[in-house]
């Protein structure tokens, strides 16, 4: 799945984005295209795995993104309730497995980082 950056005018973004995103910790461009790594939904908001412009895996807010080009890898696969406000996973079965797999993102094992970054980056070139 390839996404791009959105023109944010980050004054007006929904509450509920701002929880999870702001101008100076979301480093993403407008008009630059990202690979979506994974998706997930957590408290009722969609968040794509991208490396962003500082070359880290970092989950962020959809509603940041338009999509490009809607295709999955075959491999990837899809969970759903997996608790404590996940209510989706979709991505590769390192990530997607189970709520721990997906927790290793969001807590930023360097383990499944280096799994992050290396799966990223032939699709980036």
């Amino acid at each position: 799945m390839r996404v791009v950056g959105k023109k944010v005018d980050w004054d007006n973004i929904p509450v509920q984005i701002a929880r999870f995103a702001n101008q100076a910790q979301t480093p993403i461009s407008s008009g630059r295209e990202y690979t979506v790594l994974t998706v997930s939904v957590f408290e009722d908001v969609m968040f794509f795995l991208v490396v962003d412009d500082q070359g880290e895996p970092r989950l962020v807010p959809s509603w940041l993104f338009d999509i490009v080009s809607p295709r999955i890898p075959r491999q990837w696969i899809c969970n759903f309730d997996l608790g404590q406000g996940v209510s989706l996973v979709l991505g590769p079965p390192f990530i997607a497995r189970d709520l721990d797999a997906y927790s290793r993102v969001v807590d930023r094992d360097p383990d499944t980082m280096y799994q992050v970054f290396r799966r990223s980056v032939p699709e980036s070139r």
